[in-house]
C-alpha cells in the first residue's frame, strides 16, 4: 500500500492523485505489515484519511466527490459488524451513493457545474446480484440502471479478463458513451497498477480533452 500511495502522489496529475495518495498511505499505516486489512483496519484508515484530506484540502463534505464518497464508506465500515464481503459491498455501496446524490445536488444548485468526464475502470456497478441490484436510485424495470444528470461524458475501461468487471460493457446497463476493453498480457486481476499501465486510461480522455 506504500508503494501504491507512492505511485499516485508521484505519477498521477492534478489533486486526484495527492489526494489518493493520501488516503492509500493512510490504508498503509493501518495495515502496517500485514497483507491484508480486516475491516475495523479498514474503517479506522478511511476515517483517518477523510479527516486528513479534508484538514489538507480545506474541503468540507459538499465540496468534494471524493469526501463525498469516503464519508458514507466509512461511517459505513466503522458501522459493520458482519461478513467481511458483505461490509465492503455495503461501503462501495454507500460511496457510489453518496458521491451521486451530492453531486447531483450540486448540480441543481449550480447548473453550470458538473463532472465533464468520468472514466470508471474494472468498475464492478453492473454486477448482478452484488452492488446492481443494491443501487439507489434502483434498477429501472428494464434493468437498466441510472446516470447522474451531472456526468457530461462517461467511458468504461475493462481488462478482459477481470472478474471483478462483469459486465465488462457498462453500457448493457447503464448509459455509458464508450467502451474501451484492455487485453495486457500479464494480468494481475483487479489491481490499480493493471489499469494505472494501460495506455485506454489517458486514450478513454482523449476525445473529451477540448471540453475539459
Amino acid at each position: 500500500m506504500s508503494a501504491l500511495a507512492a505511485k499516485f502522489r508521484d505519477h498521477v496529475g492534478g489533486t486526484s492523485g495527492p489526494l489518493f495518495g493520501l488516503f492509500f498511505d493512510q490504508l498503509s499505516r493501518a495495515l502496517g505489515n500485514e497483507t491484508t486489512a480486516d475491516i475495523p483496519a479498514l474503517a479506522a484508515a478511511s476515517t483517518n484519511a477523510l479527516a486528513t484530506i479534508s484538514r489538507i484540502g480545506g474541503a468540507q463534505i459538499g465540496d468534494s466527490p471524493l469526501l463525498d464518497a469516503l464519508a458514507p464508506a466509512a461511517d459505513t465500515l466503522t458501522a459493520a459488524d458482519g461478513e467481511r464481503t458483505a461490509a465492503l459491498t455495503a461501503a462501495a455501496r454507500a460511496a457510489l451513493n453518496g458521491a451521486a446524490t451530492t453531486a447531483d445536488l450540486r448540480s441543481r444548485a449550480h447548473p453550470g457545474l458538473g463532472v465533464e468526464v468520468l472514466v470508471t475502470v474494472g468498475s464492478p456497478l453492473g454486477v448482478p446480484g452484488a452492488v446492481f441490484d443494491m443501487l439507489d436510485p434502483a434498477p429501472d424495470t428494464s434493468g437498466n440502471g441510472t446516470r447522474s444528470p451531472c456526468i457530461r461524458h462517461w467511458a468504461n475501461i475493462a481488462e478482459a479478463g477481470d472478474l471483478v468487471a462483469l459486465p465488462r460493457r457498462l453500457g448493457d446497463r447503464f448509459p455509458v458513451d464508450s467502451h474501451h476493453e484492455a487485453h495486457m498480457s500479464t494480468v494481475d486481476f483487479h489491481t490499480v497498477d493493471t489499469y494505472l499501465a494501460s495506455g485506454l486510461s489517458a486514450s478513454a480522455l482523449a476525445p473529451h480533452c477540448d471540453t475539459l
